[in-house]
């Protein structure tokens, strides 16, 4: 099974179900939604020119030059006014209801003058298609390289399986989320993972404030877009010990506030889907963990996924062909 495909799907439906409240269907259909095609076929570009920002927004207006990327802003401005319809449709009967999606709320706070509504419809949409990007990608790259390692690492994969069925004696029919956020190891490989693989490996650009920044020796001038990469400070010698090894024991009693760990930045601006990915992370390696083993195919040891990873500003990942062998 392609788990990079598959982790993809779960990805995607989760984030259809959070933001809109609707089934994209991918995991039960086994087939991309065109939307999401147009997206993956455009990430490379979309890496390379939000490094560039005015860039984008003058290609953007010429006709044509999005390509399929405009395919998918397109379904996103549908869907957002496909939902708006539902919601005025229904307002009185959900006045009273807290709303259950994100889009939901954000059209609620519009509704209410919020200060939490987006500024305008541009904005809207934006915050639309950041949502599918930023949700689902990055929570597949994720969940795709901790199988990856697990496989590739199978002691550690056995300390995660032993460690699941200490917490769930009677297997999948004693599972529940809560549990899974009180077995230690499953953090630690979730930490690791992204600590070595982080899904947005470049960082994210800040602007410094016009009087410049002052950073130990070395002065940044006002105005200038800058960013820590990520996946370099990770991977750092300074800050870890034997920093390319895949090791979940390295975080037993360690705070990730406190060490080079930004796979969801840092501060006022970090993620605000750092607790669903979490979420979405316990709820699949644990029952992965509980009801399979793990392997590569015959003559795969997984260097070409290893190899193969490429950053479009989420980082892009290559096949990863798992057997999954239930557990008797």
């Amino acid at each position: 099974m392609d788990m990079t495909l598959y982790a993809a799907f779960f990805g995607f439906d989760v984030m259809g179900q959070v933001g809109f409240s609707k089934d994209f269907n991918m995991l039960n259909s086994g087939h991309k939604h065109p939307a999401i095609q147009a997206l993956h076929e455009n990430m490379a570009a979309v890496g390379v020119l939000s490094t560039v920002p005015w860039l984008m927004s003058m290609l953007g207006k010429i006709p044509g030059a999005t390509g399929s990327y405009a395919r998918f802003a397109d379904w996103c401005a549908r869907e957002l006014q496909a939902k708006r319809a539902i919601e005025n449709k229904n307002k009185e009967t959900l006045k009273d209801r807290d709303p259950r999606d994100v889009i939901s709320w954000l059209l609620r706070a519009e509704d209410e003058n919020d200060r939490s509504a987006p500024p305008g419809e541009g904005a809207f949409q934006e915050d639309c298609r950041l949502m599918i990007v930023a949700g689902s990608d990055t929570t597949a790259v994720a969940l795709t390289n901790a199988l990856f390692f697990l496989t590739k690492y199978p002691t550690c994969y056995r300390k995660l399986q032993a460690a699941a069925q200490a917490q769930f004696p009677e297997g999948v029919k004693d599972w529940t989320y809560e549990k899974t956020k009180s077995i230690p190891y499953l953090e630690h490989v979730i930490h690791e993972t992204l600590r070595l693989k982080p899904s947005a490996p470049g960082g994210l650009s800040r602007l410094t404030p016009p009087q410049g920044l002052q950073i130990d020796e070395v002065f940044i001038p006002g105005d200038t877009i800058v960013s820590v990469p990520t996946y370099t400070i990770q991977r750092d010698e300074r800050y870890w010990e034997n920093a390319l090894e895949f090791r979940p024991e390295r975080w037993e009693n360690v705070n990730p506030e406190k060490v080079a760990w930004i796979p969801f930045s840092r501060g006022q601006y970090s993620c605000p889907g750092k607790n669903l990915a979490f979420m979405e992370l316990r709820m699949v390696l644990s029952r992965i963990a509980l009801e399979y083993n793990l392997a590569f195919p015959p003559g795969d040891d997984g260097e070409d996924f290893d190899k193969g990873a490429r950053d479009t500003f989420t980082l892009n990942v290559p096949e990863l062909p798992i057997i999954f062998t239930p557990i008797n």
